[in-house]
């Protein structure tokens, strides 16, 4: 996914498309924007958003979209509001509205505010921004239509109304009743149909016209220079809006929501374990996320490589199969192996922390025990061997002898292509899985002799 751009009564989905490769939404609302950095795109355009009725977008859910790589973009409405109060942080303004408000020329949100349709009925607007009104009448008066005064005087009726009462047949009626020339106000009228400006509008193209120059020369990764703040409401707010997204979420291939698999994964008794990687997953990619590390094209290239060779997935229509199986669509594919990427970094540098809190995992997990005796079994046959060697009793064994007797006799499995990749996967090496099992052959060959 390239872009997401969310719009509404400014501009319709179909003015977006011709110019710029994206995913079209609703005007934003809380949670929207953290629900679309949950699908990866590139870059976030803000237009319309909800003012009153509706929970505004979170300011929060902006920064940490642009904490993500994610290039975040407002004009026209309310992304001229959140682009004002975010500058500073790397969100881009585009327009004549946003510089208003940048430079102290606009101050109130209700200067962009209009009442709408439902979607239903393609989000029409239902009255005239006040901004837009300024900007008109402004235009009418160098047009030589009205005079200052009449100017002064329409903007200030205009102000006054509510929002959602702000339109020009209103404004019209205002001005006949307030005794303003009836020669200015009929031309004004009668100039109306052809020489209105919409400026939210035009904004809004013009932001679209930004992204998709961008979009043409490569999207590049959002860099900033803030450190995301975790808090307990920014953690409540994603955990609603991550499970609303999983309720609806469905597999690419099958039409099976996520919440099926799950089911699944319950009836097979593997849901402790499986809990276990995605909390080990979440705890790395946070840790990742809050100091800053990052991960390169070509890390991700070379994770996607050592992921093929350690799944057997060489051949491009394997490859393809499995991705397909994953239920990974393209947009979804770079992110989900960014994400691997991170995550084997973190797993490196997390390796002294991991081994210190092991022995504590297998002891809450009720492993320990059966293990450690296991292995005091072990040293007891090996030892009244004598054995500190790699030598199997009555010959060596050859390297193949003894990965073929460890993965497809003892494990019923095939031997890996790659033994390293393998065994790093395993959080060990070659030579010490090698040690490993050789003492695994002799214990239970001396166990059946």
């Amino acid at each position: 996914m390239n872009a997401v751009v969310f719009c509404g009564p400014t501009i319709r989905p179909e003015d977006v498309r011709p110019l710029l490769d994206a995913d079209v939404r609703p005007p934003v609302a809380r949670g929207d924007v953290l629900a679309a950095v949950l699908d990866r795109p590139a870059a976030i355009g803000i237009i319309d958003g909800y003012f009153a009725r509706v929970p505004s977008v979170w300011h929060k859910e902006i920064l940490w979209a642009m904490s993500e790589g994610i290039h975040v973009f407002g004009a026209a409405s309310m992304g001229a509001l959140r682009a004002v109060e975010l500058a500073p942080f790397g969100m881009e303004g585009v327009g004549v509205v946003f510089e208003q408000y940048s430079n102290g020329t606009l101050a109130d949100d209700d200067e962009v505010a209009v009442i709408h349709a439902s979607q239903e009925h393609g989000y029409r607007s239902l009255s005239d921004a006040m901004v837009n009104i300024r900007i008109t009448v402004n235009a009418a008066e160098n047009a030589g239509i009205i005079s200052q005064a009449t100017r002064e005087a329409l903007e200030l009726m205009g102000k006054e109304l509510a929002y959602a009462d702000r339109s020009y047949p209103m404004l019209l009626s205002l001005a006949k009743r307030g005794k303003l020339p009836e020669s200015e106000i009929a031309a004004f009228r009668d100039w109306l149909p052809t020489g209105r400006v919409d400026q939210k509008r035009d904004d809004a193209m013009l932001m679209l016209q930004r992204m998709s120059e961008l979009q043409r020369a490569g999207w590049t990764r959002k860099s900033v220079t803030y450190h995301f703040a975790q808090t307990d409401a920014w953690e409540a707010l994603r955990n609603d809006v991550s499970s609303r997204v999983r309720s609806v979420s469905r597999d690419s291939t099958s039409g099976v929501s996520e919440s099926q698999i799950i089911d699944e994964l319950l009836l097979c008794g593997r849901a402790m374990h499986a809990y276990d990687g995605a909390l080990a997953r979440a705890l790395c990619l946070e840790h990742a996320q809050r100091y800053g590390i990052q991960v390169d094209a070509r890390a991700v290239e070379a994770v996607i490589e050592e992921f093929r060779r350690e799944q057997s997935l060489l051949q491009p229509a394997e490859f393809d199969k499995w991705l397909e199986a994953q239920g990974l669509d393209e947009d979804q594919i770079v992110p989900f192996f960014r994400r691997e990427a991170l995550m084997r970094r973190m797993t490196v540098g997390f390796g002294s922390e991991m081994q210190a809190n092991l022995v504590d995992h297998l002891r809450s997990s009720g492993q320990y025990g059966p293990l450690s005796m296991r292995a005091e079994a072990k040293n007891k046959v090996l030892s009244d061997l004598g054995m500190d060697s790699v030598v199997s009793p009555g010959s060596k064994l050859t390297d193949v002898e003894i990965w073929d007797w460890y993965f497809v006799k003892h494990l019923g499995t095939v031997v890996p292509n790659d033994l390293e990749s393998y065994a790093h996967k395993q959080r060990t090496t070659v030579q010490q899985l090698r040690s490993a099992v050789i003492r695994e052959y002799v214990y239970l060959t001396m166990q059946l002799s």
